[in-house]
């Protein structure tokens, strides 16, 4: 997948609607029947929701985004019952105190840069508990 040049800005928002809540975590448990993801984490998750600490990404609508109706590209997250997000990528950063506590980027949208927006919007300054394996990533973004 590649970024569209209609494409508009990308912004950090923090997740307070409970729909988005809802669409980001179909996102997480269906995207191929693995519940990992949000399953061994699903306290942290809601917890930091209810605390304003939950983020993830949108993109601002751009005319041309409009008229070609992109709100149904893969790009953006959808509910298990095909609701729409209003431009949602697919990803969560869950930051308190400048500490990143947890971050994941869905498998389709993965290595288009958005784990990296996640970090430098968000303005964390570190991340303690890296995943085995991701260290790569960490490096490349100072952390």
């Amino acid at each position: 997948m590649e970024l569209r040049s209609d494409y508009g800005e990308i912004k950090l928002i923090s997740v307070e609607d409970g729909s988005d809540f809802w669409i980001l975590a179909d996102e997480m448990t269906n995207y191929n029947g693995d519940l990992s993801p949000m399953t061994s984490n699903r306290p942290l998750i809601v917890e930091s929701f209810k605390r304003g600490s939950l983020y993830s990404l949108r993109m601002t609508e751009t005319e041309a985004m409009f008229q070609r109706g992109a709100q149904e590209d893969p790009l953006f997250s959808r509910s298990y019952l095909n609701d729409l997000s209003f431009y949602i990528i697919p990803c969560i950063i869950i930051v308190e105190e400048g500490v990143i506590l947890w971050i994941w980027v869905h498998p389709r949208v993965r290595r288009l840069g958005f784990g990296r927006q996640l970090v430098k919007l968000s303005e964390a300054t570190s991340a303690p508990d890296q995943v085995q394996g991701s260290e790569p990533f960490w490096k490349s973004i100072g952390l």
